[in-house]
């Protein structure tokens, strides 16, 4: 279980890592005025200007609330199927708990 907790916060976490430059990237685009210019010119700026920290300003909150939520979930798929497995009774018992939880979905 310890296994799939760190894999999720690290999964979760080189996530935020890897995808907040690019929403820094994103959001400078979308309020530049001038329209003809891309991302690499807006980066180019932004490394010039202010430095590689600048894509990072931030991200503290996203990347450890990534991580946290990523773990539960690794971890949560992970309880489920062995719970299943344990559980496997009968055909029919897995039929029933199908169609249960599809009507609490529905």
């Amino acid at each position: 279980m310890y296994r799939d907790l760190l894999a999720g916060y690290i999964a979760g976490s080189s996530g935020t890592l890897i995808g907040y430059p690019l929403d820094i990237l994103k959001t400078r685009v979308q309020l530049n005025k001038n329209l003809s210019v891309g991302f690499t010119k807006i980066a180019k700026e932004i490394l010039q200007k202010e430095g590689i920290f600048a894509f990072y300003k931030g991200m503290a909150a996203p990347f450890i609330s990534a991580g946290l939520i990523n773990s539960l979930l690794f971890s949560g798929y992970t309880l489920t199927l062995k719970e299943l497995q344990n559980n496997k009774k009968s055909e029919k018992d897995f039929k029933t708990i199908e169609v249960n939880f599809l009507k609490i979905i529905y």
